[in-house]
């Protein structure tokens, strides 16, 4: 009898949450050949589901709170902080208010964006392969 050695069942974790530390598991880290290779094999859901996080979309560093990732929290909103002033500087510099407007809606999205993109893959650090958090979340993102 053959016994391979199969990928940890996350005891404890929701199923989507298990789909997405095996994927990472049998992958490796977002951007490297052997993820992007898999990555584009999955359907689209698919890959909202393995890419991106939804309620780190809309909550953000909050988000990383309750998860408990705090520092990720704390540099993510470091990050919101520093493209606020970008965009009030934006606003005050810039005399057409509808282009300052623009400034301030995109760096609210880039945040947004960040966030959804860092958080499947900061969390299965954390629980899955129980490594310290890093402080510098764009090591994380799959498209940097």
């Amino acid at each position: 009898m053959q016994t391979d050695s199969p990928l940890p069942s996350y005891a404890g974790h929701p199923q989507r949450w298990a789909e997405r530390f095996e994927f990472f598991d049998a992958h490796g880290v977002p951007g490297s050949p052997s993820y992007k290779e898999a990555f584009k094999k999955l359907t689209f859901m698919q890959r909202i589901k393995i890419g991106s996080n939804l309620p780190a979309f809309f909550f953000g560093p909050i988000y990383f709170l309750v998860i408990g990732l705090r520092r990720t929290a704390i540099a993510t909103f470091g990050f919101a902080c520093a493209l606020i002033i970008v965009a009030v500087m934006a606003d005050l510099l810039i005399p057409n208010a509808r282009v300052a407007d623009m400034i301030g809606r995109m760096a609210g999205l880039l945040v947004a964006l960040v966030c959804a993109q860092v958080a499947n893959y900061a969390y299965y650090r954390k629980e899955a392969k129980r490594e310290e958090e890093r402080w510098n979340f764009f090591k994380l993102i799959r498209w940097i």
